[in-house]
């Protein structure tokens, strides 16, 4: 299962960054994230391919890992927050934008609030789930 959508941050209600994202892919392994609320608590630089967006690679960790997935009938875990090379992901929210910054800002923006608060709500809606 495949979703698209806008991945937005906000700072006391105001927004400060949005982006497009995806989530899931078009094959029975690779369904999108399931609505609900986690949370982010931590997050890496990282070099590998399937995280990385016009040269900014990182990722986001994502609470509770695993999590038993209804829709997917199985345990779920290792879902993340990264840019995503293509238009689709293993689960995790893919950010899609193809301008350098506005990857780069979203990695400063988790990185600065966990190093304030620890970690941050995420609210995740995906329509029709």
């Amino acid at each position: 299962m495949y979703s698209a959508g806008t991945y937005t941050t906000y700072s006391y209600d105001e927004e400060v960054l949005r982006s497009p994202a995806v989530s899931g892919a078009g094959n029975i392994r690779s369904y999108t994230l399931p609505s609900g609320n986690y949370s982010v608590i931590a997050i890496n630089n990282r070099a590998e391919t399937k995280f990385m967006r016009k040269g900014v690679g990182w990722t986001a960790n994502l609470s509770p890992d695993p999590f038993y997935d209804e829709y997917a009938g199985r345990n779920r875990q290792y879902i993340r927050i990264h840019p995503a090379r293509s238009l689709g992901t293993e689960g995790c929210i893919g950010l899609t934008s193809n301008n350098p910054f506005v990857l780069r800002r979203a990695r400063d923006l988790i990185r600065n609030t966990l190093d304030l608060k620890g970690n941050i709500p995420l609210n995740v809606i995906i329509s029709g789930r």
